[in-house]
């Protein structure tokens, strides 16, 4: 992964979770932010390499 792309990831993570934090949200039951990215990041991964297999 790039250093670019790092930050970005990075940056919207952090903006990601001052604007949950502000709102108090806990995203879908998931108690972290960070645990919340890595679901995600699992499922990204997932529909990508179902897709290549079609």
């Amino acid at each position: 992964m790039g250093d670019t792309q790092r930050q970005v990831i990075e940056w919207a993570s952090s903006d990601a979770r001052q604007k949950l934090e502000k709102m108090g949200i806990d995203y879908g039951g998931i108690a972290t932010l960070d645990a919340c990215i890595q679901r995600v990041q699992a499922e990204a991964a997932d529909n990508a390499m179902t897709k290549e297999s079609k």
